[in-house]
């Protein structure tokens, strides 16, 4: 079912350290804080330098999200794989943290919407980092 202005952002970026694992729970943690005000829901990994994240959410909210996300230090190499104004949450049930996907379903999803994207000719030199999650 769509939900009237919900929007999908995607991407993937290099970190430009290794993150330690304290460090890593400290962002997950922030974003699940932060991302909870404004229902966002999604996903937010992290594999060998690469994040992947999914937000779902009001499209001019996700939007401005992940324009300040762009402009942080810690990463880079951003590219941008799904950007939708119209959709439903697919992660409903993730609030954009640290997620570890154990459900079936939830991991079909992840790998259909990452295959979307891959599709796209312009995106063929982003499927090697994306096999660390849909492998």
């Amino acid at each position: 079912m769509k939900e009237e202005g919900i929007g999908t952002i995607v991407y993937v970026s290099r970190a430009v350290k290794d993150i330690s694992e304290s460090d890593l729970n400290s962002l997950f943690e922030s974003t699940e804080l932060n991302n909870q005000d404004l229902e966002i829901t999604g996903i937010l990994l992290y594999s060998d330098k690469t994040f992947l994240q999914v937000l779902e959410g009001e499209y001019p909210i996700i939007s401005s999200l992940y324009e300040t996300i762009a402009e942080d230090e810690r990463h880079y190499n951003i590219i941008k794989l799904v950007d939708t104004e119209k959709g439903n949450r697919i992660f409903e049930k993730y609030k954009t943290g640290f997620s570890i996907i154990t459900d079936k379903d939830d991991m079909t999803n992840l790998k259909l919407l990452i295959q979307q994207a891959l599709d796209k000719k312009e995106h063929k030199e982003v499927a090697e980092k994306l096999n660390y999650f849909i492998a």
